[in-house]
């Protein structure tokens, strides 16, 4: 099982490791405490577009990544990556 707020730290970490790019801002989900191992990954998914939470305000980190959401974060990525 990994948790969508695994998977944010994850996806931001290989986003630097391949650009070199320090990414890393404030969430801006109600959810996603400062003290979160996660909380600069999480608000640079957001930055870069490849996450929009599960709502305007929430970002659900403790919830299990679904096939469906794994595929859109790496999509995602990739678009990013690409563009």
């Amino acid at each position: 099982v990994v948790t969508r707020e695994q998977m944010a730290a994850y996806v931001g970490r290989l986003y630097r490791a391949i650009t070199g790019d320090a990414c890393g801002s404030p969430s801006p989900f109600d959810d996603v405490s400062a003290e979160s191992y996660a909380a600069g990954e999480v608000g640079c998914l957001y930055e870069l577009g490849i996450t929009t939470g599960v709502s305007a305000r929430r970002f659900a980190p403790h919830d299990e990544l679904t096939r469906a959401q794994l595929a859109t974060f790496f999509a995602r990525l990739y678009g990013v990556l690409s563009a």
